[in-house]
């Protein structure tokens, strides 16, 4: 699963994002690397392997935090066998 999030800030300061894997019962399964695109810095990229995971149902949430309150977003999928 690759994922890219466009991010902007006041004055061009760009906002922390930070991801994780959640499980069917939203519980973290783990962390996962947020990188500056090649190809753009006012994006950021999320690359999630699905080779080592169990069949089920996980949720990426993508968290953003800048001059305010943090900001949470939900992505939901699926591995199957």
């Amino acid at each position: 699963v690759f994922v890219r999030v466009p991010v902007y800030g006041p004055a061009g300061a760009a906002p922390a994002v930070t991801a994780r894997v959640l499980n069917r019962a939203a519980e973290p399964v783990g962390d996962l690397p947020v990188t500056v695109s090649a190809t753009s810095p006012d994006v950021r990229e999320i690359d999630l392997a699905l080779a080592p995971m169990a069949p089920g149902e996980y949720l990426i949430e993508i968290t953003v935090a800048g001059s305010g309150d943090p900001v949470s977003n939900v992505i939901g999928f699926r591995v199957t066998s």
